[in-house]
């Protein structure tokens, strides 16, 4: 292979591939439904008209999140997937300052991982996976100068607080289909429906992560 300078920003991140891709799928996903005039949550009930499964996901987090219905100031967005044969559908509730500082009020998460055998941990999973996508989305920033990591410790890598958790209600959907992954399966979801309910709010798209408030001002 050749080297070249693609104009793609990259950097390690400890996770899978299903993390960046699902982020460029799916902000580029809500781009289309924005330029052709489509509401996001119709767009992608079309594309996965033949998978009831997903269609099932998607219409129970819209009716969950109140999809189309934030209150004043806030704004959604939205991202599906289907991972580990787990389908999942993530919407987002955020607000952003004046500043660009962006705040998650609520996230709705809805998932089918087929038959469930301990409701309580699946939730903490699915819970915990997200969390870990959201510091990565808010907070994670790591930058290299002369071949080292500047960030040392938590003073300049924070990581979320108690006090940034947003509103979670996870939904696990009933059947009985064979059992699906969970164990990382809220992380990759969350970091575009972040994303697309900032570009709601502020018409402006992100195309790296974490979301820093000077890319929005």
């Amino acid at each position: 292979f050749v080297p070249s300078d693609i104009q793609v920003p990259t950097g390690a991140w400890r996770s899978i591939g299903t993390s960046h891709n699902t982020f460029a799928l799916e902000s580029g996903l809500d781009e289309v439904a924005q330029s052709g005039g489509h509401d996001p949550f119709e767009l992608r009930r079309k594309l996965l008209t033949r998978n009831p499964r997903a269609l099932a996901v998607l219409d129970q987090a819209a009716e969950l999140s109140g999809w189309g219905k934030a209150p004043e100031g806030r704004f959604q967005g939205m991202g599906y997937t289907d991972y580990l044969e787990t389908f999942q559908a993530q919407v987002a509730e955020v607000s952003v300052s004046k500043r660009g500082k962006v705040k998650v009020h609520k996230i709705t998460c809805v998932a089918d991982c087929g038959q469930v055998f301990n409701s309580h941990i699946a939730k903490q999973q699915l819970g915990g996976g997200i969390l870990y996508g959201l510091n990565a989305t808010l907070k994670g920033e790591i930058n290299v100068k002369d071949g080292q990591i500047v960030q040392s410790n938590f003073d300049d890598y924070p990581m979320l607080k108690l006090k940034d958790t947003p509103e979670f209600n996870v939904h696990l959907m009933e059947n009985h289909e064979a059992p699906g992954g969970l164990g990382e399966a809220g992380t990759p979801l969350i970091g575009p429906a972040v994303a697309n309910a900032v570009f709601a709010a502020t018409g402006k798209r992100i195309r790296r992560l974490p979301i820093r408030p000077k890319d929005l001002v």
